[in-house]
Formats: C-alpha cells, structure tokens, sequence
C-alpha cells in the first residue's frame, strides 16, 4: 500500500505537514483520519485510535502543539482550490472532496432559511479522511457475491470500517477482467470518493446526485451492474428504478449491524423485494474485515 498521506499534504499548512513528519513510514500507512480543531492538538486516527503528535503519535495530548485558526483556515482554502466561493454547494452540504476521493469533513456555524442549510461560516473544525487503496480488499466478498454470476449486494458497516475501500476494490476488478470478464460498471460517484476506482469497462458518473446519476445510467449507459457509496432515503424512488429495470445493485450504507439496518425504514422494501441479494456487515475493529454476510431472503424474515 502507498503512503495514504502523499495526496493530502500539499493541501495542508507548512507547519501541519512537519508535524507529520515524525511519523514512521508504517503509521503514515496506517492513518484514516486528521483532525484540524481551531485551538486544539492536532489529532489522527491511525490504527484506529486516536493519537496527537506530542511531537511523537501518543495518546495523550499533552505536549502536543494546537492547530491556530490561521492553521485551519489555510488547509479549507487549500482544499477549495483558493476559492471558497466554488465550494459553496459542497460547504452547504458539510464537505469537500480532494483529488484521489480524500474527503474533508467541515464543522461551523450554519445559515439557515426554512430548515435548509443556505450557507456555512464561522468553520472551526476539519475532519480530512484519508482515501485507502488496497487492490485486495474486497475479495472475499467478489466471491461471495459475484463467483456464480452478478447479484444486487449491500456493504453495511459504521464509519471507518472500510466500505468504500472495499467497494472501489470491487469496482476495479469487475471493470478490469476478474475471473476472465469485463462487466460493463456504471458508478455513480456522488461525492468525488471513487476517483479511480473504475478498471476498462466502468463508467464514471463523477458529481451526479445519486438518484439522477442512477437513472442516467440506466438510461444511457445499459450497465451490467450500478454501484454507489453511502445510499441514504432521499435515494429510495431511484433504487425503485434500478429494481424494475433489472440491474442489480451494488452499494454501501452506514450500519453497526443488522438491528440498526432494520430500523432503515426506508430500505425494507428492498429486503422484501430481494434487491440485495446479499448483505455484508464489516466491522471497524480492522477496516474492511468481513463480521458475515447475509442472505436477502433470511434477512427479510428477521435472520
């Protein structure tokens, strides 16, 4: 695996990228997260905990330089490309997304008018989740789900547990002759965090909202199979689409596990209608490990 930080530290401040400095080749592979708080330590999360630079990665905060708001301001600028203006659509929805699929989580003060997000100022926190890629990680579940033929599939897990890392594995091996053929991949990309993930035959439908990238694929694309990252309610009438059409489906949602995947009121119809014929449950212990899979017809009946 390369050096998950190389695509992120040019949009970060001189001083940040030397404190980055102290670690060691294998936890700068090791690194998910970087936490940019206007007065706090800068914080990681690397094997899974959360550590600071004190100037070396520990535990503790203590010793460990804060990030100054100038700090913070520089990486959100860096990260709109000097533009905070063309970022406003995504700043509105509480992100932005760097080249390679990182995705920079923002926190601050929001601008409301009849319940809608109009606009965010006042930005005190970044969260910049590293983007991973390990050719490897999603084939156990190409096995599971696809050895016999394409199926719909739902990748389930909380956050930091390797989805979308599996999901892009996955992605790139279909489209580029797993097991001798290439499937015709359309992936919807809403958010910029599949950069790169498609192989010969995939489709790229980069900044599309989900619902319209799905049903521009069926459309115009006549794809084997349509995959898309973090499926949420508002995407319920284009799935409905892909259903009647006969694509299968393959996705992610955020889920711990199988009691809160039920209470997603709005995926049930697609249990009992057999969309997913497998559901795959990963856990964050060690992003991208497989905790089991489901069969689609067990699930419906309360497995």
């Amino acid at each position: 695996m390369d050096d998950r930080l190389s695509g992120i530290t040019p949009f970060l401040p001189p001083a940040i990228q030397k404190q980055l400095e102290a670690l060691s080749a294998g936890q700068r592979r090791q690194v998910t997260e970087l936490r940019l708080r206007a007065g706090q330590p800068l914080a990681l999360t690397l094997a899974g905990e959360t550590v600071f630079l004190a100037p070396w990665a520990s535990k503790s905060p203590a010793g460990a330089a804060a990030v100054t708001n100038e700090q913070l301001q520089q990486t959100l600028l860096l990260c709109c490309g000097r533009s905070l203006h063309s970022c406003a659509d995504s700043l509105r929805q509480g992100f932005v997304t760097l080249p390679g699929g990182h995705r920079v989580g923002v926190a601050g003060t929001a601008r409301t008018e009849a319940g809608q997000v109009l606009s965010v100022h006042s930005i005190t926190s970044l969260n910049i989740r590293v983007a991973g890629v390990v050719p490897d990680a999603g084939d156990i579940l190409l096995q599971r789900f696809y050895a016999v033929g394409l199926a719909g599939a739902l990748i389930a897990g909380p956050p930091l547990s390797g989805k979308t890392t599996v999901l892009k594995s996955i992605i790139r091996k279909l489209s580029g002759g797993w097991q001798g053929k290439y499937r015709r991949v359309a992936v919807v990309d809403e958010r910029g965090e599949l950069a790169g993930c498609g192989g010969i035959t995939a489709d790229i439908l980069a900044s599309y909202p989900k619902a319209e990238g799905i049903e521009l694929a069926l459309r115009s694309l006549s794809p084997e199979l349509i995959c898309c990252d973090e499926l949420s309610a508002g995407e319920t009438g284009a799935l409905l689409s892909v259903m009647n059409a006969g694509v299968p489906l393959l996705c992610t949602v955020h889920a711990g596990d199988k009691a809160e995947l039920r209470r997603k009121r709005w995926l049930q119809p697609f249990f009992a209608e057999k969309v997913f014929r497998y559901t795959a449950f990963l856990t964050p212990d060690k992003p991208g490990e497989l905790v089991e899979i489901i069969n689609g017809e067990n699930f419906g009946k309360g497995a």
